[in-house]
């Protein structure tokens, strides 16, 4: 999945989450794949922000994030 696709999912999740009708097994079960989301969001971001600084030290480049 790409980045902004999960986010893109993250946000239609938390947009469930936010009604207060949905059933409570509905909304845990949201919850876990948002956090599921989340770490892999997090570990793809880490792995992005690894291959920018690589091409930034091969090209001489800074780029502060």
């Amino acid at each position: 999945m790409k980045i902004d696709e999960g986010f893109k999912e993250l946000e239609g999740i938390i947009a469930r989450m936010e009604k207060s009708d949905q059933p409570i097994e509905e909304a845990f079960a949201d919850f876990e794949k948002g956090m599921a989301l989340v770490k892999s969001l997090k570990l793809s971001l880490a792995d992005t922000e690894k291959k920018i600084n690589v091409l930034n030290t091969e090209t001489g480049e800074l780029t502060e994030m």
